[in-house]
């Protein structure tokens, strides 16, 4: 059975999820209310494309589904993504707690996840291409507005 498109979106759903932790905790350690507010907004963008992928992959044929990934068979399946772009938990939290906005700024994924969803819209195992392409415009519009928030801080 090819799994490929379930494997993405097992992927992209966790992608996601680390970026809305990156955000709300951004935006509840921010310390600069303009950055707090964006921060919230992404989180919950973020949290509506954790929906979109999780209906994506329930809409899969059933022969297309394979096995919900644990957390060892996400990393073999995106190793190269998860590991440079998702940084764990703890870190997130310690960066944002340090009172350096800017930093945790940087830590945020947004043009490495567009690239990531324009690939899946290029794939002809992509659930719906349309989908991923407009998911991959959102994250470069995070991008756009993080670097206009990120001039700000110097």
């Amino acid at each position: 059975m090819d799994y490929a498109a379930d494997r993405a979106l097992q992927v992209a759903i966790e992608m996601e999820r680390m970026g809305k932790t990156l955000y709300e905790s951004l935006a509840a350690g921010a310390g600069n209310k303009a950055i707090s507010e964006l921060a919230a907004r992404l989180a919950v963008a973020e949290a509506r494309h954790i929906e979109v992928f999780s209906k994506l992959r329930d809409s899969l044929p059933e022969e297309r589904r394979g096995p919900a990934l644990d957390d060892r068979e996400l990393d073999e399946a995106s190793m190269a993504q998860r590991n440079r772009l998702l940084p764990d938990a703890a870190t997130i939290r310690k960066v944002v707690l340090s009172g350096r906005p800017a930093a945790a700024i940087d830590m945020a994924m947004e043009a490495e996840a567009a690239e990531y969803y324009q690939t899946l819209a290029r794939s002809p195992d992509a659930a719906d291409a349309a989908v991923f392409a407009q998911l991959a415009r959102d994250e470069q519009d995070h991008l756009r507005l993080l670097r206009v928030r990120r001039q700000g801080l110097g």
